[in-house]
Formats: C-alpha cells, structure tokens, sequence
C-alpha cells in the first residue's frame, strides 16, 4: 500500500479525495490544510508521494514544491489544482513538478486520473530512484494540457507536441518531434521561420517588432498574432505564451511555447466594434454589468463588470460563470448544475431572470440579479448577461426584517414587562406607605430595590441587543477572536488558524461570552477544546468544555429570552447576531462531558 500526503486548503476536497482513494486499497492519504504543516509532517513520516493544490494561503504549491526539492528530496509530486493558467504550468515544470492534473468535471473520473497518476510517478519512482528524465517528464505533463503546446531544446529541435497541438496544426506528434529548422512554424505560416518560442532563446529586436501586441514578465513573452494558415487556410488570432526551460541546476535547456485560438473571442470584439457607436457607448456606461458569452465562457464584457466583480477584464474573459460563484446557491443547489440549466434554458429561446449569489476576489459573498438573453451577433448565437448588484437590497431587506425584530423587542420589553415591574413597584410603594417602619417595610424595601435592578437589567438588554446588525459584517480571523484565560485551558485546533468568518463584528463578543460562560457556570470545567468540521457545504466551529454538561431538556431552552435571567439573555443575543449572516447555534453535548455548541456557517460565509 501507498503512503500519501494530500495538501490543499479545501477541507471538502480533501475529504473527498481521501475517500475516492483510498477505496480501492492501493492507497492510504493524510490530509492536511496548508504546506507548512505539510512540511512539518513530512520531518516525522516517510510518504511514497505528494499531492497538493496550488492557491493555498501562506505558501502556495510552486514554493511548497520548490522547498521540497530544494532539500534534495525526489519524491513524486503531483500538482491538483483548478489553475489553468500558462505560466503556472511552466512554473511547475522548471520547479521539477512530476505531474499536473487539473481539478474540474466528474470527480470520480477526476481522482480515477488521479489515482492513475500516481501510481505511474510512484513506479517509476522506486524503478529509477536517480535523476529523472527531464524532457519525457515535461513531455507527459504538456500532453495532457488542454491549450496546444510544444517544447524544442537550445538548437531548436522539437522534444515535446502535445495532443492538442496535433489538433491546432494538423501535424502528429510523431512527425514532429527530432525535427529542427523552424520545422513547427510551417503549419501556421507556410514557412521556416522564428517564432516566439525562438525569441525566448535568442531575443531579435526586429522578429519582436513584428508583434502588435506583446508582453514581457521577466523571461516570459506573451503575445496576439495571427496565424493565417491555420486549419486548412482559415486562419486564426492567436495568444502565445513562451519561457525558458530550466534544468536542476538552473541552465536553460530549452523553451516553451502554449497557444490558445482566441479567433471567436476576436470576432465576438470585432462584431461589437463594428457595431453603431451609440451601442458601444451604452454597453461601456451602463449601470449594470453586461458580459457576452457562449455556453461556456465569457467572452467580452464592459467595465462595470470589473467593479462588480471585484476582479479585471482579464481574469474574466475565458472564464465560466462558475469561477465566481460559491460551490453552492443559497437554495442549496449545486452552482454548477444550476448555471449549466439557465445557460440551456436562455439557449433554447427561453429569457431567464433569477437572483444569483456570488463572490469577490476575496471571497466577499454579494447578491445578484441576472437577467440571459440569447443574441445573434454575425449569424452566431451568443448570450447576452446582465447582472446588478442587489447586495445593497438584500442588507436593506434583511435590515428591515431586524428592525422590525428589534422594534417587537423593545415593544414586549417596554410595554410588558417594564411596565409590569413598576406596577409591581407602585404596589410595593403604597404597601409600604401602610405599614409601619420595621421589618414587612424593610421587606417590601427590598422587593422595590430588586423590581429597579430587573429594570436596570432590561434596558441593559435592549442596549445589547439594538447594537446587533449596526455594522456591516465583514471577515474575521476566528483565531485572533478567541479569548486567552487566567484559569481555564483553552485548546485550539490548528486547522482554526487559517479560518476566516462572514459574520457581524460582534463576533468576537461570541466568544468572549462563551468562553466567560465557561468560567462562571460550567460546574468542574477546567479546559475548553475549538476544532473545525467541514461539511460538504458548510463548516461546524465547536466550542467544547469538559464539566458536566447541560441537562437534555435545557438544550434549547439556554436560547430562550427570559425576563430578568441573565444567562437566558447572554444566549439569545449570540444566536441574534450569528442569525444576521445565516450562522447557527446548538448545544448538543452529553449530559455528564461537558457542553458542546456547535456553530455551524453556510457556504459563502467562510474561507481558509
């Protein structure tokens, strides 16, 4: 059996994955959430291979992969990642990466590509534990992307045609690769020239002039050009991305080159240029974000879709909608089968309008309206997306709804039950008007004294409780809220590090009240244990303790507002303000073990 370690900063994934692959026996996984604890692990356990993401916070997988194999150590290291991008690609393949899947589709089909992946690095791993064969590793990883890419060493001779560079040129692998002389620029051409693959190995200022439009990034060039004999003389615009290669010891030993055909997403810029200007102008200033895509990307869209994403044309040109949308919607659908219904629906001719939650490059969660409307553009059918920011709405809404909560609050306490304590007091005042100086008067004294605190404590609640929902929520370290204690022992799990809630700033008072609630109230407590649970869609905070716990029929009852109890009041106003941001709250310990809450937050609402 095969020891594993799996990294990723996705508690879901990486419970998925340990189960597709441990199920067939030849594997057995630890998951683990960030590459440093990766590393660490890796000091006191021996694995056969290394799987890991690559967008993870603190250290992504490059420099994850790049400290592993700066210690000398070969271990088969497969990169698993939903980045697709070019020079991610190259990254991973000067840093001595051993393979590159990348995450999307069936994830049965998916971890089966994994499983398959792996087994091949491992063998040839323990066959040949010496120096790997550089350019037939590169060669198996650029096979398998999906953007047409070849590989040529420093005297130009082609040592890598992936499948997809079979499709774009028309030209086998097999009667391409050994072959020197600008041979790979005869498909796009009809001629033996240099392209930009060559200028990254030998720069010409005037080969560069030819380019319009070019990019440098260090030694990378990226560049738009046409290649006008392309699938069979139709030609095709082109993007081209190209970098050195680089063996273990740093020498350039070749250069990269991956093209992407952009041809439609030109045409689609094209037909809107040549659009009447009036229509242009109306596309650039609207109010309201407006993309044009087809089944499956966006293809254009006009500046307020920066502002409302959060993000810059670039990055959302050739991207699904999906990419900005959280895995699953508030109904708790699948984003993806609901996006992929919509798009077929507009498709067939019927216009849809829905409300649509998504996130920012931070991960942010806002609301939206989006209206799909299909368009025909030169002959070719499109969709026309518009979206509008309804986040705004959707806070006054849900503002509404608190204010209104808040109002029949401060109703109940002022016209019930202040105004039943001072008639208790007005009671206890003419009672003691009657009697005589002593001891029935000193009694009553009292009662008054102690119906003016309960009214004391009232409008200390309804104080509490008008702060709820006055701030805006925002992101917050769970970590930094967790409050430090003279006697008790606060245990935090170290997957709690790195994750931050949506939630209203009061949260840290959360904590601070439950922690202090601990102190008070819990008979024989003398530690409090915080770990995390991931759900499939969800993430569970426990807050744990270790005295006797809460009797069976107080569990809920602890949240319930009662008149002058205190410790009822304290846990109604942490399920108020976990309530604003669609988090919840239960105690669902044993009778006996402790008190356990468990404090659950929906998808959108929660990162790592």
């Amino acid at each position: 059996m095969y020891s594993l370690l799996y990294v990723d900063d996705e508690p879901e994934l990486l419970a998925l994955g340990k189960i597709f692959l441990e199920q067939s026996g030849q594997f057995h996984v630890d998951i683990i959430a960030s590459a440093p604890a990766a590393l660490a692990q890796m000091n006191s356990k021996n694995y056969d291979a290394i799987i890991s993401d690559y967008q993870m916070p603190g250290m992504d997988g490059i420099e994850f992969l790049k400290t592993v194999r700066s210690s000398g150590d070969i271990i088969p290291f497969i990169l698993f990642t939903g980045r697709g991008r070019e020079d991610v690609v190259i990254q991973a393949i000067n840093s001595g990466v051993d393979s590159y899947i990348q995450k999307g589709g069936d994830p049965e089909a998916q971890f089966a590509e994994l499983a398959h992946k792996l087994r091949q690095a491992i063998q040839k791993h323990q066959a040949d534990a010496g120096i790997r064969d550089l350019e037939r590793r590169q060669a198996d990883i650029i096979n398998f992307l999906p953007d047409a890419t070849f590989a040529i060493d420093t005297n130009g001779v082609v040592i890598a045609w992936n499948r997809a560079m079979e499709k774009l040129s028309g030209v086998a692998a097999s009667n391409m690769l050994g072959k020197g002389n600008y041979e790979y620029a005869i498909s796009g051409y009809h001629e033996r020239q240099p392209v930009l693959i060559d200028l990254v190995l030998h720069e010409d200022p005037a080969q560069l002039a030819n380019y319009s439009i070019l990019k440098r990034s260090g030694q990378t060039l990226t560049a738009e050009m046409k290649a006008p004999f392309l699938y069979n003389g139709r030609g095709a615009t082109l993007w081209i991305t190209a970098a050195p290669l680089y063996n273990t010891q740093g020498e350039v030993t070749g250069a990269i080159q991956s093209i992407r055909d952009i041809t439609e997403q030109k045409e689609v810029e094209e037909a809107l240029r040549g659009s009447e200007e009036r229509f242009r102008t109306l596309f650039e200033s609207a109010g309201d974000a407006i993309l044009i895509m087809n089944h499956e990307v966006f293809l254009d869209c006009n500046k307020k879709t920066e502002t409302i994403f959060g993000c810059t044309r670039d990055q959302i040109i050739g991207k699904p909608p999906t990419v900005f949308s959280p895995e699953r919607q508030p109904d708790g659908r699948l984003s993806s089968e609901k996006a992929k219904e919509k798009i077929e629906a507009a498709f067939s001719g019927e216009p849809q309008f829905f409300e649509w939650s998504l996130a920012h490059s931070d991960s942010t969660p806002f609301y939206t309206d989006v209206s799909l409307n299909r368009v025909i553009v030169q002959g070719t059918t499109y969709l026309q997306v518009i979206i509008r920011d309804i986040t705004v709405r959707k806070r006054a809404e849900a503002a509404a709804v608190l204010a209104r909560k808040k109002l029949d609050m401060m109703d109940e306490v002022t016209r019930h039950e202040i105004r039943n304590i001072i008639t208790g007091i007005i009671g206890s005042v003419d009672m003691a008007y009657s009697m005589p100086a002593g001891g029935e008067r000193d009694i009553l004294n009292r009662e008054i004294k102690n119906l003016t605190l309960k009214i004391q404590r009232e409008i200390d609640f309804t104080e509490e409780f008008q702060k709820i929902g006055i701030n805006p929520p925002e992101w917050q370290r769970v970590q930094q809220l967790i409050p430090s204690h003279g006697t008790l022992r606060i245990r935090i799990a170290p997957e709690i590090a790195s994750l931050e809630v949506y939630a209203d700033p009061l949260l840290a008072r959360i904590f601070l009240y439950l922690t202090e609630n601990v102190a008070r109230h819990g008979v024989h407590a003398t530690g409090i244990e915080i770990s995390v649970h991931p759900n499939h869609n969800s993430m569970a905070i426990i807050f744990e303790d270790n005295g006797i716990g809460i009797p069976g029929g107080m569990k809920e009852a602890i949240f319930t507002r009662k008149e002058g109890d205190r410790k009822g009041m304290g846990l109604f106003l942490v399920r108020e303000i976990l309530a604003i941001t669609g988090i919840t709250i239960t105690e669902n310990g044993e009778p006996g073990r402790g008190a356990r809450f468990e404090i659950v937050v929906p998808a959108g609402s929660f990162r790592t």
